[in-house]
């Protein structure tokens, strides 16, 4: 994925209606099914959480599906800064320094990149489902070459980066923001291929209680 040191937008850029806040389902395939009038512990796996809070995500830790009751309690959820830019695709900057697992006093981690397409609005044009794929630094190798011991990083970056896009031990960042929306808008078509396929988040509800 495309990502750099500092930020490439500020948070006076960001796209205005925005998405809706509340509960979000993120759904992992076509066929995910689930109710959105159930409980978030009893969706299935396909169907992920997401509180939507303005500029900030909030969304269960790693391994909260084996521990329903921190599945149930978002006060223990995850945080993380964000700010969704318009353009065609909108891209949505992600802060990981922001996270629960940002370095020690609060060393950044950088930003990565995500390309999102509004697929519906509510009445007041707010967001309220988007899909979503990554940012790619450009097409990954079809086989990892052949190697004792376990891969290096380098076999999972692009050797065929996309225009204006540089690689360097295993770091892929842009330019300038133009490379970056190239990319954004050329990363759709191999988002399948690079087996990251688009996920389709969808808003489910004011509350994550269901209140």
């Amino acid at each position: 994925m495309v990502v750099s040191e500092k930020p490439w937008f500020a948070a006076s850029e960001a796209a205005l209606p925005g998405l809706r806040d509340g509960l979000w389902a993120n759904l992992k395939g076509s066929d995910c099914k689930f109710d959105p009038a159930q409980a978030m512990q009893d969706w299935p796996d396909c169907a992920q959480p997401m509180l939507v809070e303005g500029g900030r995500y909030r969304g269960p830790s790693m391994g909260a599906d084996d521990e329903k009751g921190q599945l149930a309690d978002v006060t223990k959820w995850d945080k993380i800064d964000h700010v969704l830019v318009p353009g065609d695709p909108l891209i949505d900057q992600i802060d990981m320094s922001s996270g629960k697992n940002a370095g020690p006093q609060g060393e950044s981690k950088g930003f990565l990149y995500i390309a999102a397409r509004i697929l519906k609005r509510d009445e007041e044009g707010r967001g309220i489902e988007v899909l979503r794929w990554p940012v790619a630094c450009g097409p990954l190798p079809k086989k990892l070459p052949k190697r004792k011991g376990m891969p290096n990083p380098s076999d999972f970056v692009s050797k065929q980066p996309f225009p204006g896009l540089t690689v360097k031990d295993s770091v892929c960042t842009a330019a300038d923001i133009a490379a970056l929306r190239r990319a954004a808008a050329l990363s759709e078509k191999i988002a399948v291929p690079n087996k990251t396929p688009p996920i389709t988040s969808r808003w489910v509800r004011e509350r994550a209680d269901g209140g």
